[in-house]
């Protein structure tokens, strides 16, 4: 097998599946690795792009190790704890012969020397250990569209673009609003969907250490106080327009999504894979 080089977090990672004996989600490793779900999940991701580790259940996030994986785990040497040995006391010098002391006439007394005030030791600060660096939500839609492939066919706008585009144009903590930025970039609307499923439940996870279900990201409402689900069927009967939250006149349906869009939207029907999304 060919050197693969691992960082530690990817190591202890691979060492703890290896343990396992079923397939297991980031938060399953967390005690035994000593990090955040969220960067076990980075190192999952990155052991599957070397084929060390797979992902079996996408929507449940359950992972495990491949035979490649199990293989490379056995050579693997976590660095154990360091305790340094106490240092010896240093032997004491052999006391020399005191010296005669001279006859010399008694000395008069000092004149008492006033005692100075003692200062107070200052007090530190204990150095606070750095917490856990959690990676930008525009870092988490990225890893989020490099699990879906996006921007990977032929014609395809690159990932690295659309990120750039939702980071500038979009509010990242309204999914609504990166929706609709989505949507102008030309994302289908299948992709669009699992995209904001896996952005959704990953960012709840930054924030709380908690999953968002599926059922919570369809039934959520946003700013406009419709679920994505009934702007849709509102836009479908030419009510509203197809970007969500945008209230302005619709004037042209799409023959492919059967959604309607106003004059400053329609522009997103001409995209390449708008119409390729409904083929």
């Amino acid at each position: 097998m060919a050197e693969i080089q691992l960082q530690l977090g990817e190591q202890k990672t691979l060492k703890a599946l290896s343990g396992t004996t079923e397939p297991v989600r980031a938060s399953d490793l967390t005690e035994d690795i000593g990090e955040t779900a969220l960067n076990i999940g980075n190192s999952l991701r990155e052991l599957g792009k070397r084929a060390l580790a797979e992902l079996v259940d996408k929507n449940k996030k359950l992972w495990r190790i491949t035979d490649s994986g199990r293989e490379l785990a056995t050579t693997i040497q976590l660095p154990a704890l360091e305790l340094k040995p106490p240092a010896a006391a240093p032997a004491p010098a052999p006391a020399a012969a005191p010296a005669p002391a001279p006859a010399a006439a008694p000395a008069p007394a000092p004149a008492a020397t006033p005692v100075p005030a003692e200062t107070p030791p200052a007090t530190q600060t204990p150095a606070q250990p750095a917490g856990p660096a959690f990676p930008s939500q525009a870092e988490i839609l990225k890893m989020d569209g490099e699990l879906l492939a996006v921007g990977t066919r032929k014609g395809d706008i690159s990932l690295e673009v659309i990120v750039k585009y939702v980071e500038r144009m979009a509010n990242l903590n309204d999914l609504g609003s990166i929706s609709n930025a989505l949507t102008e970039m030309g994302v289908d609307t299948a992709t669009k969907k699992r995209w904001l499923k896996l952005y959704a439940q990953d960012l709840r996870e930054k924030m709380t250490g908690e999953e968002t279900s599926y059922q919570e990201l369809k039934d959520l409402r946003f700013d406009t106080g419709f679920t994505i689900a009934e702007w849709r069927e509102a836009s479908r009967q030419g009510n509203v327009c197809g970007i969500l939250g945008c209230t302005d006149k619709p004037v042209t349906k799409c023959s492919h999504c059967g959604n309607h869009y106003c004059r400053k939207h329609e522009i997103v029907l001409q995209t390449i894979a708008h119409k390729r999304g409904y083929k």
